[in-house]
């Protein structure tokens, strides 16, 4: 007797689980337009060859940034290949 109620208590609560899961959460994206489309491009930020979609206004940062960002790479791996000085 307890072995069924216990396999019907489980049938209930998967059952309950399940249909929770398939009922879709409200997003952001019912609060805006329809015609409000976001558009999304494939962008490959520095330092690496896998590419990331991102928003089109989002995509790409400025040349200062990216020389800025190439210089203070530059340094680091330079730091890291000198020769340690004795003292």
């Amino acid at each position: 007797m307890n072995n069924s109620r216990l396999l019907g208590l489980g049938l209930v609560a998967s059952a309950f689980f399940l249909t929770a899961c398939t009922s879709k959460p409200a997003t952001a994206a019912a609060d805006k337009p329809a015609e409000a489309k976001d558009e999304y491009v494939r962008y490959t930020p520095t330092g690496t060859w896998m590419s990331k979609k991102v928003k089109k206004d989002q995509v790409k940062p400025t040349d200062q940034e990216t020389a800025d960002a190439q210089q203070a790479m530059q340094e680091a791996q330079r730091r890291a290949n000198q020769v340690p000085k004795d003292h």
